[in-house]
């Protein structure tokens, strides 16, 4: 239950974070682990959560993600890849903006929403994790 609780906290901390800015679009399709950063926290993305203007979204070997912008794109990330949204960007760039994720540097993609350095390394790769163990504890769980 603790651990329900804390996913729910981090998904409610990302969004509210994200209800200050301007709607870009909304996440449309969350499948498996997929973690989301608006530069000050991380969570767990949440299909129907806005995307805001630097959100930077990472999925996990298991995970994928379809955004849906305000200007009618919708664009899919398969499992490790990242992309950060620019207010300013076109569908095109949004597409061209997708990377694949450094697997020798598990969490270094959000670095730099925690100081950067090894610190921000250290802590965004420790946040992923504990993100996967509370994904694969409750993807079983029966929800009555």
């Amino acid at each position: 239950m603790l651990r329900k609780l804390l996913c729910v906290f981090a998904a409610l901390a990302v969004a509210v974070s994200a209800l200050a800015q301007a709607s870009l679009g909304t996440i449309a399709n969350v499948q498996g682990l997929v973690t989301v950063s608006d530069g000050t926290t991380i969570g767990n993305a949440v299909p129907g959560s806005p995307i805001t203007d630097g959100m930077q979204f990472v999925t996990s070997s298991t995970g994928s993600l379809t955004l849906q912008t305000a200007n009618g794109c919708a664009v899919t990330l398969k499992p490790n890849q990242t992309v950060t949204v620019q207010k300013n960007m076109t569908c095109d760039d949004l597409r061209l903006a997708i990377r694949a994720v450094d697997n020798d540097a598990a969490g270094g993609v959000f670095a730099n929403a925690f100081g950067g350095g090894n610190n921000g390394l250290l802590i965004g790769a420790g946040l992923i994790l504990v993100g996967g163990f509370i994904y694969d504890a409750n993807r079983n769980v029966s929800h009555q």
